[in-house]
């Protein structure tokens, strides 16, 4: 409908804010995901660490500015984001392309059936911190842009940007799950099981995606 086009608009606001001020196409690009990755890095690590009723209740409890606010400016922005690789893919400098296209269609999807249903704030605002680790990739893309593969600072973003997608993309979900199954009183594979079979399927897919580009990251490191 209108008003999920409409939450494109502050992302292609930006991007072309920041092609006006100078910025190469694929630079601009980049920056558009750093702030993307950075605010929802931040909601993340809020809602796990301070809204004490998600914690409470994995997959009832709310959380309305995670509603109302976040989850419709993200499916702007992976919608943007999709749009781009698809279209442009020339200025996304994207290394491993079809990967992150089923990722953003995946999370697409994701969002927009938590907005409509309502429910698995927890869950939502675990993916969220995920994004952590987004600003890293970015800064090793732009290191080696400029022909600093060779630097102290991509080494040592490169042992950031492994720590940080270890913990943020990797160790999250086992917990989130381990949780789940706590307040449930059930072992975890049953806990799993409860899980209505198309959010197994879709949590699975992304943490496969995850596991795929931490070895990735571990092959470059």
């Amino acid at each position: 409908d209108i008003a999920a086009v409409l939450t494109i608009l502050p992302w292609a606001l930006l991007y072309v804010i920041f092609r006006g001020v100078g910025l190469e196409a694929a630079v601009a690009q980049k920056l558009v995901c750093v702030l993307n990755a950075i605010g929802c890095g931040c909601v993340g690590i809020y809602g796990l660490l301070f809204q004490e009723g998600l914690r409470a209740d994995v997959i009832d409890g709310h959380w309305p500015f995670l509603h109302d606010v976040i989850a419709p400016l993200s499916f702007g922005y992976f919608v943007f984001d999709t749009l781009m690789m698809v279209f442009r893919p020339d200025q996304k400098g994207l290394e491993d392309g079809p990967a992150s296209i089923v990722h953003h269609v995946v999370m697409i999807v994701t969002i927009g059936t938590y907005y409509r249903v309502n429910r698995g704030d927890f869950i939502v605002v675990s993916f969220a911190a995920w994004e952590l680790s987004t600003p890293f990739v970015h800064a090793r893309w732009y290191l080696a842009h400029r022909g600093m593969r060779a630097s102290r600072l991509y080494v040592w973003n490169g042992v950031a940007l492994t720590l940080a997608f270890f913990l943020a993309r990797i160790c999250n979900l086992p917990l989130v799950m381990y949780l789940f199954a706590q307040q449930r009183q059930l072992p975890m594979w049953q806990a799993i099981c409860s899980i209505p079979l198309v959010c197994r399927m879709v949590t699975a897919s992304i943490f496969l995606l995850n596991l795929y580009w931490f070895s990735k990251i571990l092959q470059g490191a």
